[in-house]
């Protein structure tokens, strides 16, 4: 028979300890409520961890900590001179008043720190023929730097291609910087980024955090996909590395999305994205072209606004920002 006495003895501590395991659930709970950004996602995690806590409590940790401290705080501490003076710049390009934009130029002044600027230019790139091609003919003509940010990149011939000609630019004196996200990538080879290494590129993952803290960011992904040449060229939409975008990869089937290549002030405002993502994984600013052409000399007359986003915000900047999009749809059509 069982040992009545030490079958009560287990129990009990197991209630004492499921107790305690409640209060931390309980506390969390709160956490959740008052810290993450959408309703939806703070009422599941605060029933969760209420009901199921011993399951619950290690997934919280790691995939509840939406704060993601020290991106922000990071970026501003690091020596930004050149990029304030671009900042200031943008002023000369505030594009005031644009007709059936005002809600949503009054969401972005309170929400964002860049505002709509004038007299840029923006090539629609439909599929991934255009998109690569408008990217190669770019690399192609760099002269002093290449900025290259994206989700996934793969080993395939698209892949290979950019780096073969990324190899080809560095040996012309052209200087490289290559962040990738190490989940979207994991399939990159060592031997890709060693390539690119061994002919001079700066080669860096997102997220290449440090110590036991980088497990707790384990959700903090980079989806976005940026290519800047010298500061005069960028490319942002949703196309990554990879033969999909041709319509060539037979699992994936046919795959079409859209790129935009932009000239004129929305281009430093696009660096200024890529140079905090890059500061926050390498803890280094380049030294980056932030001189924006006179009015007179801009490539184009269409206001454009780069609008960054992301996990580490304290509001949802984006959904606040796409609800005013139906009283200004006309703009964007």
């Amino acid at each position: 028979m069982p040992d009545i006495g030490l079958l009560t003895e287990s129990l009990y501590l197991f209630g004492i300890l499921y107790f305690l395991l409640e209060i931390v659930a309980i506390y969390y709970a709160f956490h959740a409520v008052l810290n993450t950004r959408t309703s939806q996602a703070a009422i599941a995690w605060a029933i969760s961890l209420i009901i199921i806590p011993i399951l619950i409590l290690p997934l919280y940790w790691v995939f509840g900590n939406k704060r993601f401290h020290g991106y922000k705080d990071s970026f501003r501490q690091a020596s930004l001179d050149d990029i304030e003076t671009a900042r200031i710049a943008f002023e000369q390009y505030h594009a005031h008043d644009i007709e059936n934009l005002q809600s949503v130029t009054r969401t972005v002044a309170n929400l964002h720190h860049l505002p709509f600027t004038s007299h840029n230019r923006a090539q629609l790139l439909i599929n991934g023929e255009s998109t690569y091609k408008a990217m190669f003919k770019s690399i192609t003509e760099a002269q002093d730097y290449v900025l290259l940010q994206f989700y996934i990149i793969k080993n395939d011939h698209v892949g290979e291609a950019f780096r073969r000609l990324l190899t080809e630019k560095m040996q012309q004196g052209v200087r490289v910087y290559f962040l990738y996200d190490n989940l979207g990538s994991y399939s990159l080879s060592r031997r890709y980024l060693q390539e690119l290494r061994d002919a001079g590129a700066h080669v860096s993952s997102f997220n290449q955090r440090e110590g036991v803290g980088k497990y707790l960011h384990i959700n903090f992904r980079n989806h976005r996909k940026i290519l800047i040449v010298d500061g005069l060229k960028a490319f942002v939409g949703g196309l990554n590395l990879g033969l999909e975008y041709l319509g060539e990869d037979l699992a994936m089937g046919y795959w079409r999305d859209t790129h935009v290549m932009l000239e004129g002030p929305s281009v430093q405002a696009t660096q200024g994205v890529f140079v905090k993502d890059w500061y926050w994984s390498v803890g280094t600013v380049p030294e980056l072209n932030w001189t924006i052409e006179a009015p007179d000399k801009c490539p184009g007359e269409q206001n454009i606004m780069v609008l960054d986003t992301g996990p580490a915000d304290s509001l949802p900047v984006c959904s606040l920002f796409l609800l005013d999009y139906p009283q200004s749809s006309a703009i964007f059509r």
